[in-house]
């Protein structure tokens, strides 16, 4: 845990290559000192950075090892990777990987249902909805967030929803992202993502 708390607080300031080397440095440890779990939270977290970095294909190859060590484990909210293995595969253009990767967290989320999960499954069905229904799954993804909810999580649907938006749309939802950054304490310049490689074409989950 101090690892992991130590890299993100790196990261939220600003040093993303301090962030990865202290958790390439945990990571070292892991066949000797860390448990499964510890592994594959920090392959998690080293993730989520890299995505939160633009580096979707890199993050990819991390959350993927953070799923193949916690495989077994159906809680979505121990690791939470699911979402962001999404969204990382979404900025890539890997539609159906993205589909597949959010009927996982479906499953997992009605197994075990939490606020977090009901957040992240609605941002990644927004993701992933084919033209049918991709005006209603965002605005769903927006309009479920109460003012209590997590400003992080609040910022991670503005900013992965600019991603696939029109050109019309993205700065008011790069801009609103911004500000809910801002708000989880996350005070340092962020990547704006660029257009989504693929748009999602048909046979959207529900």
């Amino acid at each position: 845990r101090p690892g992991r708390s130590v890299a993100w607080r790196h990261f939220a300031e600003g040093r993303s290559q301090d962030a990865l080397e202290v958790i390439d440095r945990c990571l070292a440890l892991r066949t000797t000192n860390l448990l499964w779990a510890t592994t594959a939270r920090l392959h998690a977290l080293r993730g989520r950075i890299l995505l939160l970095d633009g580096r979707a294909e890199e993050a990819v190859v991390a959350l993927e090892a953070a799923d193949a060590i916690a495989r077994p484990l159906r809680n979505p909210t121990v690791l939470r990777h699911l979402g962001d293995l999404v969204e990382a595969n979404v900025r890539l253009g890997r539609t159906d990987d993205a589909r597949a990767v959010t009927a996982r967290l479906a499953a997992d989320h009605h197994a075990r249902p939490s606020r977090w999960g009901a957040l992240v499954l609605a941002r990644s069905l927004a993701l992933v909805a084919d033209d049918a229904t991709r005006d209603t799954a965002r605005r769903r993804a927006l309009e479920l967030f109460q003012p209590h909810d997590s400003p992080y999580e609040r910022a991670r649907t503005f900013a992965a929803l600019a991603a696939i938006a029109s050109a019309a749309e993205r700065p008011r939802l790069g801009a609103a992202a911004a500000a809910a950054y801002e708000a989880a304490g996350l005070r340092r310049p962020l990547v704006t993502p660029a257009p989504t490689a693929a748009m999602p074409a048909s046979g959207a989950l529900s």
